[in-house]
């Protein structure tokens, strides 16, 4: 009987052993998972947050297949002109262009019967979309306001320089 307890008791300890190990590699690998991949003004961007940037490339076209390199400069960029923006004090709500923007995709893709691997979550595809249209809005800024620099007529300035950015 006494033999039996000491075997229990050594099975007990080996098992919470094994356990506690088994969780603290669980914990490594989970942390190694969502680790930090760039920080802008102290907001941090981890592996999730490009994983999601993925799904959101992909809702509004065919990215399925780009590059992780691609999707990792493109967010970086995105988020950069967007940091400009939360410190400028020229701040539109443009809550209504992206909603008709998200519902003018989600028609697309409907329509194209697309197929998803993944669960459309707006409020993350609507972020990406703001972030991607304020981008286009500064972009389209700095171009139209360097016109004046440009030693050409006002008809090839017309011509070649009234720069819009469609979104895509």
């Amino acid at each position: 009987m006494i033999m039996n307890l000491k075997i229990i008791n050594k099975l007990t300890f080996y098992n919470t052993i094994l356990f506690f190990f088994i969780l603290l590699n669980f914990k490594i690998v989970n942390s190694l998972e969502n680790r930090i991949i760039f920080k802008i003004n102290d907001q941090v961007f981890t592996l999730l947050d490009l994983e999601k940037r993925k799904e959101y490339l992909d809702f509004v076209g065919t990215n399925k297949e780009i590059d992780t390199s691609i999707v990792l400069n493109d967010f970086i960029s995105a988020n950069i002109f967007f940091e400009y923006y939360k410190n400028t004090n020229n701040k539109i709500n443009y809550n209504n262009k992206l909603e008709e923007i998200y519902s003018n995709i989600l028609e697309a893709n409907n329509q194209n019967n697309k197929i998803y691997t993944y669960e459309i979550n707006k409020k993350l595809i609507l972020e990406n979309i703001k972030i991607d249209f304020i981008r286009k809005i500064i972009l389209e800024k700095i171009l139209n306001s360097s016109i004046s620099n440009i030693n050409t007529s006002k008809e090839e300035i017309d011509l070649l320089y009234n720069f819009k950015i469609k979104y895509i």
